[in-house]
């Protein structure tokens, strides 16, 4: 089985915006979507999530998804020779997509029981890659706004992007480290059912 994970990392590029000469916590905005899946087994809402989950380019599938995009706006604060930062903010848009169970009229209660301590676990794994998208919107907001002046503001901005595309790698990249560790969330309970081997097809992410 796979649970969510994608990290899908954008740099937007920068607009001048005039603004007070600070930075400030970025702006978090979270968003949900959902497949339905039927079925009064577990076997039955395996193969559903096989069928439905996230399809990764190499063939893979996973059970639910994470996905975050971070950008950022900045205004200048310059001088004829010199330009510096006068003012960043971030913005991180985060959007899960996981499997919604809408269970039959005789479904099992242990199955429910199952279901909800899966459901607990895969979203504490997403919600540690969520975590990676806002630390790379704070550290974009810290590391542009400190960052040194340049000559010009042409200079400036491209520095400021620069900075902030390696910033969102770094944070991809624990992306990947984590998902490494936590064996795509199986170490911290996130697998369905409960014995599911991991496999290429509905293996974790």
């Amino acid at each position: 089985m796979k649970i969510l994970k994608k990290a899908l990392l954008t740099a937007l590029s920068l607009f001048i915006l005039s603004g007070r000469s600070s930075f400030a916590q970025p702006d978090i905005h979270t968003h949900y979507q959902y497949y339905e899946i039927h079925g009064n087994s577990a076997k039955a809402l395996r193969r559903q999530m096989n069928q439905k989950g996230y399809k990764d380019p190499h063939g893979g599938t996973y059970d639910a998804e994470t996905i975050w995009n971070v950008s950022w706006n900045y205004d200048y604060a310059g001088r004829s020779n010199r330009c510096s930062i006068a003012w960043v903010k971030a913005r991180v848009e985060v959007t899960y997509r996981f499997p919604k169970w809408v269970p039959g009229p005789d479904a099992p209660v242990e199955l429910e029981r199952q279901w909800s301590k899966y459901m607990q676990c895969l979203q504490k794994h997403e919600e540690g890659h969520k975590l990676h998208g806002v630390k790379a919107a704070q550290e974009v907001e810290r590391a542009i706004f400190t960052l040194g002046p340049a000559a010009n503001c042409d200079q400036m901005g491209a520095n400021a992007n620069a900075l902030g595309d390696r910033i969102v790698e770094k944070y991809g990249q624990q992306d990947v480290d984590y998902d490494l560790k936590t064996q795509h969330g199986r170490t911290q309970g996130a697998t369905f059912p409960k014995n599911y081997l991991l496999r290429k097809k509905g293996s974790m992410h």
